[in-house]
């Protein structure tokens, strides 16, 4: 992790011990979590403009993101790929336990 900057340092440090902070809320129908929502979208976005070999600029992509090295923008993806899964299996064991989910209050 040292050849990260330290903004990514401190994230991926973050994103280990508050996962819950960078969790997809199905809850809400499928938003991101308002505290860092726009980063996550645009770390998204920059991986599909990347693909498709499409301008940042297109996507209205955060220059901080742009920024980052390929390194860089890998290990916070793998990162939230990891919290994905994590979930993914929270879910699928709270179903199989028939465990009820939590509704939002209308």
């Amino acid at each position: 992790m040292e050849q990260y900057c330290e903004a990514v340092q401190l994230l991926l440090k973050r994103m280990d011990t508050n996962p819950e902070e960078f969790t997809f809320d199905v809850e809400k129908g499928g938003e991101w979590p308002d505290k860092w929502g726009r980063l996550i979208r645009d770390l998204y976005d920059r991986t599909e403009c990347d693909r498709i070999n499409e301008d940042y600029e297109e996507r209205n992509i955060w220059p901080m993101v742009r920024q980052l090295t390929v390194e860089e923008h890998k290990a916070l993806m793998d990162k939230l790929a990891e919290i994905q899964k994590g979930n993914l299996m929270t879910y699928v064991l709270n179903r199989v336990m028939d465990v009820p989910t939590k509704r939002r209050k209308a």
